[in-house]
């Protein structure tokens, strides 16, 4: 499977001649970074998509059940298999959580980022 390349660090699509597509390792760790930064509701094809992330900071919810939900919507996503490894750093006076993961997938060892989820 494939899909449009988007910019991990400004969200923006990666255009030049035409725009630019990835697929494998990369597909997955877009698609990985992209759920996770989803707020519960805001997609509308599917509300029950993503995290109520301004919830869980907001009212400053124990790591572990941030973990919880995180690692749910890991092992739902498409071509993952298993949760390699996972590290939060949680910033609740401004609402924001960082996150690395470490997957297996159908493709291989997925390895990415996720940076100031819950903030807009």
């Amino acid at each position: 499977m494939s899909n449009l390349a988007i910019d991990p660090n400004t969200g923006d699509l990666i255009i030049g001649r035409s725009a630019t597509r990835i697929a494998g390792v990369d597909y997955t760790a877009q698609l990985l970074r992209s759920r996770l930064q989803t707020l519960l509701g805001e997609w509308i094809q599917d509300t029950t998509l993503g995290i109520d992330w301004l919830e869980l900071l907001g009212r400053k919810a124990p790591l572990v059940e941030i973990e919880r939900k995180m690692r749910t919507l890991i092992l739902a996503t498409n071509n993952v298999s298993t949760i390699i490894s996972l590290a939060l750093v949680p910033d609740y006076r401004y609402r924001k959580l960082s996150a690395d993961f470490v997957v297996a997938s159908t493709y291989g060892t997925v390895e990415g980022a996720v940076i100031n989820i819950g903030v807009r």
